[in-house]
């Protein structure tokens, strides 16, 4: 047996530890000049303890990520995705399209139940044998 492993243990795996790990210590699992790095900045909690990884791994929620950074690009800003706006922008054009193609399908519909009267008409004068009057 050993001994349980800390919060400050596991933070040192999840980084430096797992890319060590994999053998890709050179390049992840650290913040240094050219390195690759995911980063995320999470608000410390009003009563913090004495250990900052501790809190972080025991009591931070998602509310808590104030801002994170992938691939050395910021994509959450004050705990709001940069791309939030155009992802709504999108979500409203979609739906707008959606609601002016539901409009064309139901104006078609219209056309179509206004036009089965004469289509009936037509088909039945090409099914009935000709009339007397109408053979030549």
């Amino acid at each position: 047996g050993g001994r349980p492993c800390s919060p400050r243990d596991g933070g040192v795996v999840a980084t430096g530890g797992g890319a060590g790990g994999v053998g890709r210590s050179e390049h992840i699992g650290a913040i240094a000049v050219g390195a690759r790095a995911d980063l995320v900045a999470v608000r410390r909690p009003s009563d913090p303890g004495p250990d900052p990884i501790d809190d972080l791994v025991r009591g931070a929620t998602r509310e808590d990520v104030t801002d994170v950074w992938s691939a050395g690009s910021r994509v959450v800003a004050g705990g709001r995705h940069r791309a939030a706006d155009e992802v709504h922008a999108a979500r409203e054009r979609v739906h707008h399209d959606l609601a002016r193609t539901a409009d064309e399908r139901a104006r078609v519909r219209r056309t179509i139940a206004e036009l089965e009267p004469e289509v009936e008409r037509i088909r039945l004068a090409r099914s009935s044998p000709p009339r007397p009057q109408d053979r030549g």
